[in-house]
Order: C-alpha cells, then structure tokens, then sequence
C-alpha cells in the first residue's frame, strides 16, 4: 500500500510545489539518516568478494536522466562493494557530463529510457548483463556474486530479479502487485535452481546478455517500459526472484524538474492501449 502510494504523492507535490520547503527537508533528512546507518553498518561486516573474478563475466547498465547527484550516489555506493565491475552509463540528459571509471554513452535529449536501456546493452560483452535504474543504492544486502553463481550454475534461467526497498518507508517490491499485460497470462509456478519462476521482477536484475538481447526494449516508450517488457518477454524468456538479492531505493517525490519529464507518459499510454487492448496503463 505504501509502495502504490509513491507514484500519486510525486504527482501531488509537484502540482503543489509551496509545500515542498515543509516537506522535503523531513522527507530527505530521513532517507540522508537511513542511508548514514546503513553505510555504517557495511563499514561493521565482511565483504561479500567484490574482487572474485566470475564478476568480470558481468556488465551493470545503468540509464540515468537529469538526476546527477543520484547517479554519483548510486555509482559511488557500487565502488564501494564492487571496485573494479564494469559499468555503462548511459545518458540523455540535457547537458551530460562524461564520469570517470565508467563506460558512459550519450544519446540525444529525452531519448527515453527503452533507447536508453537498448544503448546500455548493445555495449555489453559480458555473457552477463545487470539492468539498473539510477536512483538505486547498492549495499551489503545487494551481493551480485551468490546471485550471480546461481544464474551460472542453472542455464534454464534466463533472467534473475532482486527486491528494491524503498526508502524511506522500508517497503520491499518485489514488482508482484501488477500483472503483466497478457489477459490470459497464467502467473508461473514452480522453482528454477531453488528460486521461485516469476511473470516479471522489478528493474533490478541480472540477465543472460543474448538471451536479454532476443527481446529488448521498445524505444518509443520512453517511460512506461517495465510491464511491456516483461509482457513481451512471456514465453521467451524465464525469470525468477532471489529474495536475498537486494537495493536501496530513494524515490524522488521533489524533483520538480525531472518528475515533468517522469509524470509526462500519455504518447506512451496510447502506444500500449493500442498494443494491449483493455488493459490499465500508469
């Protein structure tokens, strides 16, 4: 319920931006405090082999836009655990600004995140590839290597999902409130490699890169792309959910700026009414 929350609250305080200077400073001071105890509680456990080399077989993809300080805070939070994994940034930002110790790809600006995702992974040569939005926080909980072993050692999986947790309500999404767009979609069953097969897990996953690369993105969704994918992908591709692989998430509900762009989905909605008749979109 918190979680569904989100999306309408990002729509309010945008429309109403005289209450931001009351909320945002307690909104943002809580989410600041609880990422300040989580990176002290890192500091207070062992490594989870950042260094192993099986994580050379994996490429993270990043698609960021007009949101700078969440890009370095996510990019700082992965150097931290994972020094030296290979990272492709890709932006289409009005101004974007090349960073050190990553793969970064410009593309015009408002390309949409699809063109940008589709980007992301036409660089990868990894037989791996780590699909992430860039408001997400890596920390102890986010060990990309026990995950990244299972999906080796069970070739059936094509696609392995995390949990996000959303701060600062600490709620955990696992994507399994909303179907997919498959009326007549039947929700898998069963378990691959001990992991239980999913219809679709949030944008936190790591894939088989050919495999990934078989479906793709549709660039003219620039928003709405998480549902078409994994709909398209039905029948293609198996997916499952790792509870134990997981992310922060601080949401942006007072970003005026890039929730013009965000909120801005109707050319999106239309394609997918068209595409998938009756169904509900964002």
């Amino acid at each position: 319920m918190r979680e569904r929350l989100i999306k309408p609250l990002g729509r309010y305080f945008a429309a109403h931006p005289r209450l931001n200077p009351w909320v945002a400073p307690f909104f943002n001071g809580l989410v600041k405090a609880q990422l300040g105890v989580v990176r002290l509680a890192d500091r207070m456990r062992a490594a989870h082999g950042g260094n192993d080399a099986l994580l050379d077989q994996l490429t993270l993809v990043i698609k960021t836009f007009e949101r700078r300080p969440l890009l370095q805070q996510m990019l700082s939070s992965i150097r931290r655990h994972y020094p030296r994994i290979h990272i492709v940034v890709v932006d289409d930002s009005c101004h974007p600004e090349p960073i050190d110790g990553v793969e970064y790809v410009t593309l015009p600006f408002d390309s949409g995140v699809s063109a940008g995702r589709n980007a992301g992974l036409a660089r990868v040569r990894t037989p791996y590839t780590m699909i992430l939005d860039d408001d997400f926080v890596f920390y102890s909980g986010s060990d990309l290597l026990r995950s990244l072993r299972r999906i080796a050692a069970e070739p059936r999986i094509d696609i392995l999902g995390g949990i996000v947790i959303t701060l600062p309500m600490m709620e955990w999404n696992d994507s399994s409130r909303t179907p997919i767009y498959k009326s007549q979609a039947i929700a898998p069953s069963g378990e691959l490699g001990g992991l239980p097969l999913r219809a679709k897990v949030p944008n936190f996953f790591i894939a088989r890169t050919a495999r990934l690369a078989q479906v793709g993105w549709d660039d003219r969704l620039k928003r709405l792309d998480h549902l078409d994918f994994f709909t398209r992908a039905d029948g293609v591709l198996r997916t499952v959910l790792d509870p134990s692989l997981r992310c922060l998430h601080p949401k942006s509900l007072f970003d005026r700026h890039y929730l013009s762009f965000r909120l801005d989905y109707a050319a999106d909605s239309e394609l997918l009414r068209k595409r998938y008749p009756g169904v509900e979109t964002e």
